[in-house]
């Protein structure tokens, strides 16, 4: 089974977590706390959680700050966002800092599940519908700052929507009918024009890989 920590300070969402993942095929919860600190020291005795569901709102160290430690602590696990933040500029710091999901509290937990199954065995990216528009809003609908050649193409918004749905590299090939190479290519103009600073950050906002 795939293990799951759930950092939330909310009881009666970790209880409802709970709850539902006890009769999981899939997963077992094996870490709850309130604090990224103490999932931190948790990786001492085991670093080997699948699976990370944070909050943004916590004690101490907010989700936002803390994400860095926990990838270093846990540098193989997919760090989703559970949250009722849904600013932008929250949205964006998440991801480029590692997380690979963002899910908007009031998804179901069979609905959570599914995308966290999808997300480990097919390569995809947990976001609800809300975050997915505001992800394509953002990028067709540039702030008036951002320089007009840096503007994402239709192929470009295109192919970030495969990347939203989960698809490999090879498929979204297929689907756009261009060669792995054309497909890498709009990957690096994409990695550019959002200024991440490492080819792992892009494929993290899009792939979790």
């Amino acid at each position: 089974m795939y293990q799951l920590a759930i950092v939330e300070d909310d009881p009666n969402i970790v209880k409802s977590f709970r709850t539902h993942f006890d009769h999981s095929e899939k997963f077992s919860v094996v870490f709850e706390t309130n604090e990224v600190e103490r999932l931190v020291k948790f990786s001492k005795t085991n670093a080997n959680i699948d699976v990370i569901i944070l909050d943004l709102n916590l004690p101490f160290l907010n989700g936002i700050d803390g994400l860095p430690k926990i990838r270093k602590a846990f540098p193989n696990a997919k760090i989703v966002i559970h949250t009722i933040v849904m600013d932008n500029d929250r949205i964006f710091q998440a991801i480029s800092r590692g997380a690979i999901g963002y899910l908007v509290k009031g998804i179901s937990f069979d609905d959570i599940e599914e995308k966290l199954i999808n997300c480990i065995e097919e390569g995809g990216s947990p976001l609800s519908a809300s975050i997915a528009r505001r992800i394509i809003g953002y990028f067709q609908n540039p702030g008036k700052s951002q320089k007009e050649n840096e503007k994402l193409t239709d192929i470009e918004t295109k192919l970030i929507r495969f990347l939203i749905d989960g698809l490999t590299y090879n498929q979204i090939a297929s689907n756009m009918n261009i060669t792995i190479h054309g497909v890498r290519y709009h990957i690096m103009n994409i990695y550019k024009k959002l200024e991440v600073n490492t080819r792992h950050q892009i494929v993290s906002i899009y792939k979790g890989n």
